[in-house]
């Protein structure tokens, strides 16, 4: 039984990786953007930073409270949450080891430019696996200094991903 957390910049691939994660491990996988669309859409926050922060952490909690029902079924769990500051890796590694669990960190690295240009394809495809919502210009260079990069100590378990291959 594992408890993996994916992070990285936006459009990193975290969630293709995690798809193709869950399916090798037969793991349940919850992804943030899902959550956020299905919960949140409607509610025009698209630059306001803390109220789009205070829904994400809602929507950890809530799904912290359903993995633990899988975790205690002995099912592994992918969380692709995208944990963007440290802050929230550290609550959600926390929790892993409170359960007696040595969570994985994957960090997925890619540069700004061929991410910007998944963004793209992304947008035009829509393709329901990954398309969750569509997603600017503007809206990309917002968040692109909001990610906190991992660093080495944060996890005993700590891998980085070539993200091209997601």
């Amino acid at each position: 039984m594992k408890i993996i957390l994916i992070t990285g910049p936006i459009a990193a691939g975290k969630t293709t990786y995690a798809i193709r994660l869950a399916s090798e491990l037969s793991a349940i996988r919850f992804s943030i953007d899902a959550w956020m669309t299905t919960l949140f859409s409607e509610d025009n926050l698209e630059n306001d930073f803390l109220a789009i922060m205070a829904r994400v952490d809602r929507c950890h909690n809530q799904i912290w409270s359903v993995a633990l029902q899988a975790l205690d079924k002995n099912l592994s769990v992918i969380l692709d949450l995208g944990f963007t500051t440290v802050e929230q890796r550290s609550k959600f590694i926390n929790l892993a080891l409170s359960l007696g669990i040595t969570p994985e960190l994957h960090y997925l690295q890619l540069s700004p430019k061929a991410r910007w240009q998944r963004v793209v394809q992304r947008n035009n495809d829509k393709h329901p696996d990954v398309f969750f919502f569509e997603i600017s210009q503007e809206m990309f260079d917002f968040m692109e200094p909001k990610f906190e990069p991992p660093i080495l100590t944060e996890c005993d378990n700590f891998k980085i991903i070539d993200a091209s291959s997601c």
